[in-house]
């Protein structure tokens, strides 16, 4: 679709997203009528449960639901009904619906996904389901538990500028440019290019959405929050423009984090979703802050799952047939095991300006259900200065290229504490509770305490 397309386009847009929304086609209102826990984890193999025992009362919402996510045809007097017959023939004049008039039916040739109370066109998640015109040679990603953890825990507070890099459909960039944000979003696929925008355009809201390699398309501006949603998984092709992250899964976040500092505004954060591949677990926040480099930087990660190699293997194999499927499992189990990767975990990586050495910690939890930015911010606040109080600084120094790691489970598990220290003597020092308040000043360092850790390498005497 061409911009003058879009730009007449826009006020039916718009009146669609506002004629769904009021229907309950929303997060919630998906989640509560489907009864699943999200709306990105609907099961193509539960399709029919849903038709047949969700959708069944033929009510706006119903129908609204099995057009746009279920992928299924409507009737055409029933979808002229459920959009208007301005809308009906806007989606239809920018192909985003298909229309057969001997058959008196039409489908949906994108799915919209609902984030909060904001609708989002994509490609369709299922390919084995109507609605394909043709599969596109690089689909948009559909927003999954990925794009949800960022919207969810997206920075609070009024930025004024922000970037969004990889931006698929745009729902991040958008979310950000709804708190009025000034927005660029970049992605180097042209199909998620025009895709956002047509998203934008039917929020009503203004972006900059370019098609570039990451940061080449902004040059060196500078920008108070940036996100990514990068393509991470380890794979052995790269096939799959949004998925591909390389064997190893990091060949983009690696470029990512090692530019971050010099696109960010002073005081500026970065938030990036991300699986980081393994090959001994608890690893990640050592990769991670070996890729920041000397980035002045505190980095905190939220981590919401960990899958195995065998998982990895089997959720991203494909085949038509058993034995393409098996070949597939074992090309993706080969990779896997070439790169001594044992396990990938799912992380929401919050960067903010370091006051001090840069620290890295850790929180675990379950994909929270709501919004939890500002609950983010507070929990990261409280992490407290890495560096020595006045009363310590007088007397002793930290050991240089020092961290300090925190990792505490959100489920009620303790909180455990270690030290790293850089090459050549790369070791790590594990703190107790007394030792870590002493150290960061929450209480008054014993002398015995203190000798305990310069013991331990972790003050040297001034």
């Amino acid at each position: 679709m061409s911009t003058p397309e879009l730009e007449a386009a826009t006020p039916a847009l718009r009146e669609l997203h506002a004629r769904l929304v009021s229907l309950g086609f929303t997060e919630q209102g998906v989640r509560a009528r489907l009864s699943v826990p999200e709306p990105f984890v609907l099961a193509l193999s539960a399709t029919p449960w849903y038709l047949t025992r969700r959708l069944h009362q033929g009510e706006p919402l119903d129908r609204a639901i099995s057009l746009f996510l279920l992928q299924q045809p409507a009737e055409l007097d029933e979808a002229v009904r459920l959009l208007g017959e301005v809308a009906l023939h806007t989606l239809d004049d920018l192909g985003l619906l298909m229309v057969d008039r001997e058959r008196a039916q039409c489908w949906s040739a994108f799915s919209l996904f609902p984030i909060g109370e904001q609708l989002f066109f994509s490609d369709h998640r299922f390919a084995q389901l109507p609605g394909w015109r043709r599969p596109p040679e690089q689909p948009v990603m559909a927003p999954g538990i990925d794009t949800h953890l960022l919207a969810r825990g997206l920075w609070p507070g009024r930025v004024s500028t922000a970037l969004d890099l990889c931006t698929g459909c745009g729902a991040i960039g958008l979310l950000a440019a709804r708190r009025g944000a000034r927005v660029t979003a970049v992605d180097l696929s042209e199909r998620a290019v025009r895709v956002a925008r047509l998203n934008a355009a039917m929020q009503g809201l203004d972006a900059e959405i370019l098609q570039g390699d990451l940061f080449a398309p902004i040059k060196d501006a500078r920008y108070d929050l940036i996100v990514a949603n990068p393509p991470f998984v380890p794979s052995p092709e790269q096939t799959v423009l949004y998925r591909d992250g390389g064997p190893s899964g990091a060949e983009v976040l690696t470029r990512i984090l090692a530019n971050l500092s010099a696109h960010l505004t002073e005081g500026g954060v970065a938030q990036i979703v991300t699986q980081v591949a393994e090959r001994a677990a608890g690893e990640h926040l050592a990769l991670l802050r070996g890729w920041l480099g000397d980035a002045a930087l505190d980095l905190h990660c939220l981590q919401i799952r960990a899958d195995s190699a065998e998982e990895l293997a089997i959720a991203n194999a494909s085949g038509g047939d058993f034995s393409e499927w098996s070949y597939s499992v074992k090309r993706w189990a080969q990779n896997l095991a070439d790169q001594g990767i044992t396990r990938a975990v799912t992380l929401l990586v919050t960067l903010t300006p370091a006051s001090g050495v840069p620290s890295s910690s850790e929180d675990q939890a379950a994909l929270p259900t709501a919004p939890f930015g500002k609950e983010l911010s507070h929990l990261i606040a409280a992490r407290g200065a890495t560096h020595l109080p006045p009363l310590l600084r007088s007397r002793y120094r930290p050991s240089p290229g020092m961290e300090l790691i925190d990792r505490r489970p959100l489920d009620g598990g303790p909180l455990s504490t270690t030290l790293t220290f850089p090459p050549p003597l790369a070791r790590e020092v594990t703190l107790d509770q007394a030792e870590r308040a002493q150290l960061l000043g929450e209480i008054e360092a014993t002398n015995d305490s203190l000798k305990s850790l310069v013991a331990k390498g972790v003050l040297i005497p001034t």
